[in-house]
């Protein structure tokens, strides 16, 4: 439940029905809601993309919230998995529920106010859907910084937690550079989008393929990717990887410098660092369609 991160806020007797939707890494989820007779139910899918050749195989999951009076009263729901093996396949199965107490609604003088002070927040939300994480992170700031949001400590929390698991978002970004290239080296002055990779982690060959096929035909955009030479990886490994991907864009063999710059503590990562070299997006490898999104609206053609 913490991928919706989402804030709602109706008048007392309001009727309504909406969605939402996202992506956390592999796992994509959408809600539906539906506010009747004062109590909000929610129901959930979650699914995770085929893999081709893989060994465990995802069903749609689903799942159930109920809220009364703003506050989640429970939650309850399945997810269900098919694991291959050398005998066969086996379906497995999990279930789970939830409960909690209902606290009290808002006032209804005070649902105008709260519904100011909700904006900032859901506008960081919308932000943070579509890519644009540096300014997602300024409107939580400036949330947190309003003494009189009753949402505040919520934005202030946010913050800290994109913080710590993206420490440059919207700051500079290190030049990158490093002792060797594979291919091109990237041109100064222009967007790149940097990926961080390993030859050891299945995933990053695909997403690699992956890149190259969301850069295509882009002139405004660059790719780069960084992967380190050391007694985990050979640079013949990386070398072999790179003729087999035949990448349009460099592959850096790092020394571990780049890595720390950028404060990459696991793989994969990617990156967006627009043309004045300031970091617009950090997240996952998979989030593909996030990345097209983000580069189809800031660096149109």
């Amino acid at each position: 439940l913490r991928a919706l991160d989402e804030v709602e806020v109706l008048p007392e007797g309001v009727e309504a029905a909406w969605a939402r939707e996202g992506v956390v890494g592999e796992l994509t989820w959408r809600g539906a809601f539906k506010r009747a007779g004062g109590q909000v139910t929610a129901e959930f899918t979650f699914s995770v993309p085929e893999k081709g050749g893989a060994r465990v195989a995802f069903e749609t999951g689903t799942a159930k919230l109920t809220m009364l009076g703003g506050w989640a009263r429970g939650v309850e729901g399945k997810a269900a998995w098919t694991v291959a093996t050398k005998d066969g396949t086996e379906r497995r199965e999990v279930k789970f529920a939830m409960t909690g107490n209902a606290g009290s609604p808002l006032k209804p003088e005070d649902v105008a106010d709260a519904a100011g002070d909700a904006a900032p927040l859901i506008s960081a939300q919308e932000a943070w859907r579509d890519g644009e994480r540096d300014r997602a992170l300024e409107l939580w700031d400036k949330a947190g910084a309003d003494a009189g949001n009753r949402w505040g400590a919520r934005a202030r929390v946010r913050a800290i937690d994109v913080r710590r698991d993206a420490p440059l978002l919207g700051q500079a970004a290190p030049a990158v550079k490093a002792p060797a290239w594979i291919g091109a080296v990237p041109e100064a002055g222009k967007w790149t989008v940097v990926y961080f990779w390993a030859t050891w982690i299945p995933r990053c060959e695909g997403e690699l393929r992956t890149m190259a096929t969301l850069l295509k035909g882009r002139t405004r955009v660059q790719g780069a990717s960084v992967t380190r030479v050391d007694a985990l990886q050979a640079e013949d490994a990386v070398r072999d990887a790179a003729s087999r991907l035949a990448l349009p864009f460099g592959i850096a063999l790092d020394d571990g410098s780049l890595a720390r710059g950028f404060k990459v503590e696991e793989l994969p990562r990617v990156f967006v660092v627009d043309a004045e070299g300031k970091v617009r997006f950090s997240g996952s490898g998979g989030e593909t369609e996030t990345l097209k999104a983000l580069l189809d609206r800031l660096v149109p053609e």
